[in-house]
Parts: structure tokens; C-alpha cells; sequence
């Protein structure tokens, strides 16, 4: 045979189909072309021929190799790579639907011979076509843990490059991971999250009715915010919302004037002095209802406020929605008041986009931000209601038994260990052995997301940021009880991380992560800072190869000025055993810890 043919057609045909894992059998490999078999596909490979005339080589091949093994020999996967890039061109133009099963027919094989072989050329056409240079969507909340760009990619690229027919991810979060991989319509996917608020507004977006209604209402929002100015004031006694009728605009403010009464001392406070004396019979805004707040402030203070006030009003008021719908959703979390979807999901929008009530993290600039975000919205409720998504309340390990097959890909980005964790689920080291131990029965693929160090956090400087008071500052010194016990967190955490790289050693075959430049493996995990990445991870059960980042990093700076994309320009994706990983991210904490010294 001659090599250079027998090269070239591989050379063509695995840069227009790329081998996927789950393509190639012990029975594929073992079969072979022979040279006059090769020399059908060179000749398409060659010449590229009209579509007819590559259907005819094919059969021919086909023919030939069938007289020389039998017809019932399995094909080789080369073949197949061909006869699948005959179906995916013909794709383009008027003959999409019916695309495999002529692709097939007129090569001379049966209808299900793609399925057989787990390739889906029509799916995957229609794949490209819709997620074709286009940068991952992206929820437009902010919200602990939500992926970056690059990380939504880097799942969605790996997720590509196997066969599955359900998607199940497992900690869903705020959503963004699910929304912004590429998504095949003939498949399930699950959304799963132990917390309803994340649920509930998920089904609220998917819901054709409810979708309408939530647009409206956050405009409706938006518009009542924008309406309290220096040179314009709403009524005060007219309702904030259409879905919270008996809540009127000065009660919310009242709200805000109680916080700043009740934190005064720790703060610095802009209150006239004729607001903030007033007594305030309770030590927490929690002890405050809203339908009492007449008890401790009524509508003659507010505008006695309105009057005097320093501030602006209307980040005022915006504070003062902070703190009723975190009041609005404790009630919900605690079993108190059954919700409303609507209602629900307009609260989990707010308070993800503005999560504390202090001053600082509410302004000018986080209001027009969140205004500006509305667009993106649409495009959101588009995406998730072009596919089959199902919402779940378990916990993860009751989700991954219920999906536990061959055919399931499980996403998995859990709080992560040796972190803050997250506030309304405490996920503690017994719970990632629970999942460790839940993965090890698991017949499927899976990804799963963590950190591999831990970045110090030394306080902001006094001087700088005035954050912190003179007497706070003194304690962040050297052996003081607070410095030592910063320390013991960090180290505490640290160990936490080992404890997850030991977990995973005997389960975890791959993992991917993103490095720089010419920098080894070694030292990225032992001395390179990333500010962007932190060192994130991904530990994966399949084989895959590593997506071109740079194309990734050029494509999303052509369409965004400043994008959360986690990776730089010099980026690139490595992929390497778990084997080779153990000791690159040991070594790393120890660098981090001190144990190196």
C-alpha cells in the first residue's frame, strides 16, 4: 500500500471529523481498508467531487470491502468518518431533514447505522450552526460560584466530545453552566439544585406565559426605581409592585431608615438627627415585619427624611427593596409563606444582583448595571425554552442515583471545599464523601469542577479603603487572636483540599485546567497567581482532547470590551492523568501552606 494515500485520507478526514472516544471499538479498530479501498476516499479527499460522485466512491468502497470480508464485518472507523461527513454536508441547504437517511441509502446501508454507531451528523450540523461563533450565554445575575466564560466552555467543549442522552447538572446554581453549553434538541437535560429559589426561577424563564409576565415585572421594576430622583418622587402611598399590592413605596424606604437607626454605631451614619433618634424597640431589621412597620416609623418621618436627606433617594430606595426581598425570601426559606412563582423569582433576580444591604455594594454605577442587564434577558428565556429542561429539588446524590446509566453526563460543580461556602446550604466534608462515594457506582461520564489551592486573603489597608477602623486594622497585626485565627482558617482549608485530591486520586483518570505562556505545569501550580482562574480544575471519568482557548479568548474579545472570561491572552487548555496531577497540586500547597520550608 502506498503510505502517503493511506496518511492523507486519515490526515482529511480527522481534521474535518475529529475521532470522538466513544466512536471507536476494539472491533472498528481491528478492521482495516485495503489499498484499493483507500484509493476511493483519496480520490474525494483529492478532488472533493460534487455530492453524487462521493456517494458513488463510497459504495463502491464499501462494495469491495464487503466482497473481500462479508457483509455483516464491522466497518472501520475511518469509513465511517467519511460516510458521516457525506451526511453532515449534505445537511447544508434544502436537504437537512432528510440528510442521514439519504446519506445512507445511497451509500448502501441501513437506516440505523448511525445510530449503531453513536454519531449524530444531523445534530451535530445543527449544533454548529447555532452555537457558531457565538461566546456562551450568560445569567445576568451575579451569584456565588457562577462559571466564567472560559470555564462554561471548557464544559461544554468536553461535554462534545462524548455520547450521552441525558444532562444532569447536579449543583445548577444560577444556571449559567447549563444555559451556556452547547445543547442537542434530541437530548434531556436536568437542572438540580437542593435550593428552590434557583429552581423556581429557572421554571419561571421557561415557562412561555410566565416568562412574559416576569419581563414585565422587572421592567416595572426598573421603571419605579428610575422614577425616585432629585426632581421626581412616585407617590409614596402607591404600591411598589402589581405583585405586592399591599406594600407601598414609603414602607420600603422606612425599611432602610430602620436598618441605618439600628447600625448607626458600627457605621457612618447620614441620618438627620431627628431620624436617628428614634427608638427602635429591637436589636435586627429581621425582628421587623414590613405590614408592622408603622410601629416604629410612619409616612410623616419618611418624608420628614425625603425632606433632609443626604443621600440619593433613589439608591435609597433601591436599598430599602435589598432588604424587603431578603426578608420576603427568609420567609419563603423558612416555611412561613407559601410563594408565588412570580414573586419568587423577582426576589431571587434582586437580591443575587445586589446580596448585601450595606451601602457600598449598592450605588450608582451597580444601578445602572443592573439596568443595563435587561437585554440580555431575552436571549436567556429563548435559549431555555428551545430545549428539553427539567428542574429537580434533590440532593446531589439522590439526583446522580436516579440518572445513573451509561447514557448520562453529569455536570458537577459543588460548593467548593476549602472556601466560604455558601449561606442557605452548608455542604460540609461529610457531604463530599457522601458524593465521592455516590460517583464511585456510577455508570456514566462526569465532570466535576473544584479548586486546587487557596489564595490568602490579608485585609484591605485602612488607608486605602475605608472599610476597616484603626481598631481593626491593629488586629490584622502579627500574633494578635485575630491574625492567628485568619491563620488557622486558611490552614484549615488547605487541608480540606488535600483531602479532596486524595478523595478523588483512585477515581479521577483526567483533569483539565487552563495555564499561561510558557509556563510548566509544575510551576503554575506551585508559584504562577492567576487572579482570573485561581487554579480551577475540572476532574473528568472519559477521554478528551484540550479545546483551542486562543480562538476561544479572540472570539469573545471581538464581541465584548470587558468580558468574564477567566482567561488571558496567552491562555491555553492542558489536559493531563490525574496520575501526573496528584503530586503537581500537593507540591503547590505545600508551597502555599509553608510545608516546602
Amino acid at each position: 500500500m502506498n503510505e502517503n494515500i493511506k496518511t492523507s485520507v486519515h490526515k482529511y478526514y480527522n481534521a474535518k471529523v475529529p475521532i470522538l472516544s466513544h466512536w471507536s471499538t476494539a472491533r472498528n479498530k481491528a478492521a482495516t481498508l485495503s489499498p484499493e479501498e483507500y484509493e476511493f476516499l483519496y480520490e474525494i479527499a483529492t478532488t472533493n467531487p460534487v455530492y453524487s460522485k462521493k456517494a458513488e466512491l463510497l459504495r463502491n468502497a464499501l462494495h469491495h470491502y464487503q466482497d473481500r470480508k462479508s457483509i455483516n464485518s464491522p466497518l472501520p472507523l475511518i469509513f465511517k468518518q467519511a460516510v458521516y461527513l457525506l451526511a453532515y454536508d449534505l445537511c447544508r441547504g434544502d436537504y437537512y431533514d432528510v440528510a442521514q437517511k439519504k446519506a445512507l441509502e445511497d451509500v448502501g446501508l441501513a437506516h440505523n447505522s448511525f445510530s449503531k454507531w453513536k454519531m449524530e451528523p444531523k445534530e451535530d450540523y445543527l449544533l454548529n450552526q447555532c452555537y457558531k461563533d457565538e461566546i456562551p450565554l450568560s445569567m445576568p445575575i451575579p451569584y456565588q460560584g457562577k462559571k466564567n466564560y472560559s470555564l462554561v466552555y471548557l464544559v461544554g467543549e468536553l461535554s462534545k466530545q462524548i455520547h450521552y442522552k441525558t444532562f444532569v447538572d447536579v449543583f445548577c446554581g444560577s444556571g449559567t453552566v447549563t444555559l451556556g453549553i452547547p445543547k442537542y434538541h434530541n437530548r434531556n437535560y436536568y437542572m438540580n439544585d437542593i435550593d428552590s429559589s434557583r429552581t423556581n426561577l429557572i421554571d419561571v424563564l421557561r415557562d412561555k406565559k410566565n416568562s412574559k409576565e416576569f419581563l414585565n415585572l422587572l421592567y416595572e421594576l426598573i421603571d419605579k426605581i428610575k422614577g425616585f430622583s432629585d426632581e421626581n418622587m412616585p407617590a409614596l402611598t402607591a404600591s411598589f409592585s402589581t405583585i405586592f399590592p399591599g406594600i407601598e413605596n414609603w414602607k420600603i424606604i422606612a425599611l432602610r431608615l430602620i436598618y441605618d437607626i439600628l447600625n448607626k454605631e458600627s457605621s457612618e451614619s447620614t441620618l438627620p438627627k431627628s431620624i436617628a433618634d428614634i427608638v427602635i424597640p429591637v436589636k435586627k431589621i429581621a425582628n421587623v415585619a414590613i405590614t408592622d412597620i408603622e410601629k416604629y416609623i410612619n409616612i410623616t418621618c419618611v418624608e420628614r427624611y425625603i425632606a433632609e436627606c443626604p443621600d440619593s433617594i433613589q439608591i435609597v430606595f433601591a436599598q430599602g427593596l435589598t432588604l424587603f426581598f431578603e426578608k420576603f425570601l427568609k420567609e419563603i426559606s423558612d416555611n412561613s409563606l407559601v410563594y408565588e412563582p412570580l414573586s419568587y423569582a423577582i426576589a431571587t433576580v434582586y437580591t443575587d444582583t445586589f446580596k448585601t444591604t450595606g451601602r457600598k455594594k449598592l450605588n450608582e454605577s451597580s444601578l445602572t448595571n443592573f439596568f443595563s442587564k435587561m437585554s440580555n434577558w431575552s436571549n436567556v428565556i429563548g435559549e431555555f425554552q428551545r430545549f428539553n429542561i427539567t428542574t429537580l429539588n434533590q440532593h446531589d446524590y439522590e439526583a446522580i442515583e436516579q440518572f445513573n446509566s451509561e447514557d448520562t453526563l453529569l455536570y458537577l460543580d459543588s460548593p467548593y471545599i476549602g472556601v466560604s461556602g455558601y449561606p442557605s446550604y452548608s455542604y460540609k466534608e461529610d457531604d463530599f464523601r457522601k458524593l465521592y462515594e455516590t460517583l464511585k457506582t456510577f455508570k456514566g461520564k462526569w465532570i466535576f469542577s473544584c479548586r486546587a489551592n487557596v489564595v490568602f486573603q490579608y485585609p484591605k489597608n485602612p488607608e486605602d479603603i475605608n472599610e476597616y477602623s484603626k481598631k481593626d486594622s491593629a488586629n490584622w497585626e502579627p500574633n494578635t487572636p485575630r491574625s492567628i485565627q485568619k491563620q488557622k482558617e486558611f490552614q484549615e482549608k488547605v487541608d480540606a483540599i488535600r483531602l479532596l485530591l486524595d478523595l478523588y486520586k483512585p477515581l479521577a483518570p483526567n483533569v483539565a485546567f487552563f495555564n499561561r505562556g510558557d509556563n510548566s505545569d509544575a510551576f503554575y501550580f506551585e508559584y504562577a497567581c492567576d487572579e482570573k482562574g485561581k487554579k480551577e480544575v475540572m476532574f473528568f471519568n472519559f477521554e478528551a482532547t484540550a479545546p483551542d482557548m486562543k480562538r476561544f479568548y479572540k472570539l469573545v474579545h471581538s464581541k465584548e470590551s470587558r468580558p468574564n472570561d477567566g482567561i488571558y491572552k496567552d491562555s491555553f487548555c492542558k489536559i493531563i492523568s490525574y496520575e501526573e496531577f496528584y503530586p503537581l497540586a500537593q507540591s503547590g500547597l505545600d508551597h502555599v501552606d509553608g510545608t516546602c520550608c
